[in-house]
């Protein structure tokens, strides 16, 4: 049983040469010895259109032939059973092969209709099946349309194939394959050969031992099976461990044998005569220049480029290749024409190299089956070249640069040699370079709210590079950018894009494409995820049992993909954080690595995952596959501040806005409400409840921005307005409260942000108040519980994470706050507020070798930002540790931005920790000089004052920032800084 079908290029054994375009038509070969089955059997299978009851193949190796009987019976249980069996047909290939048709009955119960007999024919049709593939293979097909088959019918045929084929010499070779999972199948083989003959065979694990036994100089090995059920490939394992039923036959002692038989026919068709045109080109490459490498690249450039592809099966051409002369004369050829023209123009600039035959199908376990020229269906050129073995492919396109040419994934090749060779191992490594790598590059320096500006760049490398450059360069200049329109906004739907570009290197082999246009990021309450950053995914290597459930995991390999994307952030980035982990893992063959950096004003992640190798073992992979997905479980995000600002940029935008509607008053009104611009504001909402009087979030929105006005008679009115509209509105509770913390009403402000979190589901903002209030009025558990329930709805929490630590911190629970820090999201916990929490309970905790390890953490990475050497300052300050170095930081801060008013009262701080009380004032007056209202200078001053002796200066400057900020007192005392 020949390979009736073509594959891949189709260097492969089809079937030899008595050239018969007609058919025969003869009993069986007196060798046939049909067996009989049973007709009458219980079928399982009663839904079935067609059930093959029988299949019987009987082979028989000779001398000078070979032949190959096939008898079927198929069961006919359906009407649509009769149309899939309305045409029979049977291919051969006339030009190596003879059909000789035995029968063709119609079995109805014990009646006998004899198609054949009864004077119908096959009608011989020339079509080539595979014609659109570019492939010429002479293929014949026997059809014919049984008359009057019925439901219940059982069609019975039977024909033989005689093969011949001078190529191969009298060698003797075929597989046989069971089909998988055929129950109601009675399948019967049986296969002859001569005692003296080197016929060898060799089953697979899934089939039972065949019978075998000598009578009179001749082997018979039969097999039997009474149906086949279903084999399970194990998941995912290499294609070597497929579960199938095959028998191989082949007269061949070893693969050198078949390297040598083919030699010959690569020597004959290599040849250039020295007044050809072909010579002229190869003078010409030779002319250009002596580098050996720079010459095989132009060889095969002349041979992909200019010779296009087109198979050739006819004849003996499944495994003759037509000669260097005739294949560059056509213009056109196969994979075997092209490697004879390639491995000719080669040896003539004088550069090593042979045909080496390939498997495309079944490389994976080669080197475990027997020797079979059906095995090979394609063939390359093995080039040496200083040193360096290249495999060179005239069938692609594209190679200009034969370093970068990837070690092909057929797992072996059989160089064609006079001596003969054995299989070569085709040993992949892992890329060193991405095969896919996408930069994206991200201006959102405007503000979170306003169009970023957006750069893409995506290089492809390797085979994924030169697939992409043939295609995209076939197309039109109009076609190309609609394709790049398409794959963009497939691939990143949240770009405007405004222009596209395309651009092959072929030095480097990188095909690039790009994009740039702008995006309106989505910054959702976690924040904006960034792109590329996901890596891991769902990894399932649970298997059935059965055979070789133990088997290898398949790999993709190589593979190298990575990401890089750049935000320019708003704001120089100051508070901005990020929210998921790096990663620096080897899990299950693959090496995982994520790094996300805020640097100044930029944000980079660079992530990559890559293969290591083409296998895991699958205890391996089982053991990794929790990793791996807990990989992919995890998103990263870049987190706002959550008191994030308005830029200038965003300012201008929202009074360019034109509000047309009342809700789009109100969410305008919002915005200046959150930038402080209560005049903007109160017109936007007073403009909302005039287009909509029944506008109770306007009413509400207006009511609280009075109260942040101080203006209590217009917010209790607005209020009391939006109330009596709908009572449910949680933000007239949130005016409330704002009214009631102005006053210095703590339990009315709870009591107003309790009733706002009862109206409305996951109200972070007022839990993130009440969380607040509650901690500073001492109320721990109540605080305790509100940072629990935050961290419920947001685990990466800012404010719920804070105060969660800082409760358990203030109740002296010092370890367990560690603790938390420690096992908390890593992006939380190494927040500079989180790292200074950390370092203060160390001073607490009089751990003062940690404390200052945490300390000179936070200062390693304050490197040019003013606002970490500043809150490094206040916290030694508070926690009244490290004086000197505290000093220091400040000085840093200040130097980074001199006169700044909140650094200057930082510094007082610590000079009036040191009792250095005229230099604490003097620092103070700067900083009040400033800002005149900053209460916490203001208090400070007057404390240095009394400390200093003038009683009446300092008590008139406590007065006026407990004005300012009623309670202060509270906090200075707090730190442990009272009065005298």
């Amino acid at each position: 049983m020949q390979k009736l079908f073509l594959i891949s290029c189709a260097f492969f054994w089809a079937a030899p040469v008595l050239a018969a375009e007609e058919i025969i038509f003869a009993p069986p070969g007196d060798w046939v010895s049909e067996q009989s089955i049973d007709l009458e059997r219980t079928i399982s299978n009663k839904d079935a259109a067609a059930v093959l009851l029988g299949m019987e193949q009987q082979l028989r190796f000779n001398k000078d032939d070979d032949e190959f009987f096939f008898g079927t019976k198929i069961l006919v249980q359906t009407p649509q059973g009769l149309h899939a069996m309305g045409t029979i047909s049977i291919p051969w290939s006339p030009d190596t092969s003879t059909l000789i048709v035995h029968r063709l009955h119609i079995l109805r119960g014990k009646e006998v209709i004899d198609v054949l007999g009864n004077g119908q024919t096959f009608t011989i049709l020339r079509r080539e099946a595979n014609l659109e593939s570019a492939a010429l293979d002479g293929v014949l097909t026997a059809a014919i349309q049984p008359e009057d088959m019925q439901v219940g019918d059982i069609v019975d045929m039977a024909f033989t194939l005689r093969v011949v084929d001078p190529v191969l010499k009298g060698h003797s070779e075929t597989t046989v394959a069971f089909p998988n999972n055929s129950p109601d199948t009675a399948f019967s083989l049986r296969a002859f050969w001569d005692d003296g003959s080197n016929m060898r065979w060799q089953k697979s694990n899934s089939l039972p031992e065949p019978k075998v036994t000598s009578q009179k100089a001749l082997t018979r090995l039969s097999q039997t099976l009474p149906g086949t059920s279903n084999l399970i490939h194990p998941k995912g394992a290499p294609a070597r461990y497929a579960p199938v039923r095959v028998i191989e036959f082949t007269d061949y002692g070893a693969w050198n044998e078949i390297s040598a038989l083919m030699a010959p026919l690569y020597i004959d068709a290599a040849q250039i005569p020295a007044d050809s045109s072909l010579m002229a080109e190869v003078d010409k490459i030779r002319e250009a220049g002596s580098d050996p490498k720079v010459r095989a690249e132009s060889a095969l450039k002349l041979v992909q480029d200019r010779v296009r592809y087109v198979y050739r099966g006819m004849n003996t051409g499944n495994l003759v290749p037509a000669n260097a002369v005739t294949t560059w004369k056509r213009k056109f050829g196969d994979c075997k024409g092209k490697t004879a023209l390639l491995i000719a123009i080669l040896a003539e600039l004088g550069i090593n190299a042979v045909p080496a035959a390939v498997s495309s199908s079944e490389g994976d376990g080669l080197d475990q089956k027997l020797p079979l020229v059906g095995h090979l269906d394609h063939i390359l050129v093995r080039a040496e070249i200083a040193g360096r073995t290249y495999w060179l492919d005239g069938t692609r396109q594209g190679d200009f640069n034969i370093d970068n040419i990837e070690v092909p994934p057929f797992h072996w090749a059989l160089p064609v040699m006079v001596d003969g060779a054995p299989l070569e191992p085709l040993i992949q490594q892992p890329f060193e370079k991405p095969s896919e790598f996408t930069d994206i590059w991200i201006d959102a320096s405007a503000g979170k709210s306003m169009p970023a500006v957006v750069e893409v760049k995506k290089i492809l490398r390797g085979d994924e590079a030169v697939a992409s450059k043939t295609v995209l360069e076939q197309l039109s200049a109009e076609d190309l950018d609609k394709a790049l329109r398409s794959y963009w906004e497939r691939k990143y739907d949240f770009i405007e894009p405004s222009d596209f570009g395309s651009h092959f290197d072929p030095v480097s082999g990188e095909y690039r494409l790009t994009v740039s246009g702008t995006a309106k990021l989505d910054w959702g309450w976690r924040g904006y995820q960034l792109d590329g950053a996901r890596i891991g995914w769902v990894a399932e290597y649970e298997r059935e049992d059965g055979p070789n459930m133990d088997a290898p995991v398949t790999v993709p390999f190589p593979y190298f993909v990575a990401h890089k994307q750049t935000i320019i952030l708003p704001h120089d980035g100051v508070g901005f954080s990020v929210v998921g982990e790096d990663v620096d893992k080897t899990a299950g063959s693959y090496a995982f690595k994520r790094v996300t950096r805020i640097s100044g004003d930029e944000l980079v992640m660079e992530s990559s995952q890559r293969s290591l190798a083409g296998e895991m073992p699958w205890a391996e992979a089982v053991a990794e596959a929790e990793h791996i997905t807990a990989l992919s479980k995890v998103l990263v995000y870049v987190k706002h501040p959550f008191n994030y600002r308005l830029t200038p940029s965003e300012i201008a935008a929202l009074d360019e806005k034109k509000p047309a509607s009342a809700m789009e008053y109100n969410s305008r009104g919002n915005d200046y409400l959150d930038i402080r611009e209560y005049d903007k504001a109160i017109a936007d909402f007073t403009k909302a409840v005039e287009l909509d009087p029944a506008h109770a979030y306007a009413w509400a929105n207006r009511g609280i921005t009075y109260a942040h006005m101080k203006n209590v008679a217009a917010a209790n009115a607005d209020l009391n307005r939006a109330e009596e509209i709908d009572p449910r509105v949680e933000v007239i509770f949130h005016g409330r409260a704002v009214l009631a913390m102005a006053a210095k009403d703590i339990p009315s402000a709870v009591a107003a942000l309790t009733r706002a979190i009862d109206m409305k589901d996951k109200n972070s903002w007022a839990l993130e108040q009440r969380v607040n209030l509650n901690f500073f009025r001492g109320d721990y558990d109540s605080a305790m519980a509100d940072a629990k329930t935050l961290l419920d709805y947001d685990p990466t929490s800012f404010t719920g994470a804070y105060f969660k630590a800082k409760t358990l911190s203030e109740t002296e629970r010092y370890q367990e706050a560690l603790s938390y820090l420690d096992s908390n999201d890593p992006k939380i916990s190494n927040e500079m507020d989180f790292q200074l929490m950390r370092a203060e309970i160390h001073v607490q905790m009089a751990d003062f070798e940690a404390a200052r390890e945490s300390y000179g953490l936070i200062r390693s990475n304050a490197d040019g930002n003013s606002r970490q050497f500043n809150a490094l300052c206040w916290s030694l300050a508070t926690v009244n540790f490290d004086l000197e170095t505290a000093l220091h930081d400040c000085d840093a801060a200040l130097k980074l931005e001199p006169g700044e008013p909140a650094y200057l009262d930082s510094r007082a701080m610590v000079l009036l920790r040191m009792g250095r009380y005229q230099e604490a004032i003097e620092m103070y007056d700067q900083a009040l000089e400033k800002s005149a209202d900053f209460a916490v200078s203001q208090y400070g001053r007057g404390l240095a004052k009394i400390k200093s002796g003038d009683l009446a200066g300092g008590q008139a400057d406590l007065k006026a920032a407990e004005r300012l900020h009623p309670g202060i007192s509270a906090e200075y005392k707090h730190m442990g800084l009272d009065l005298p």
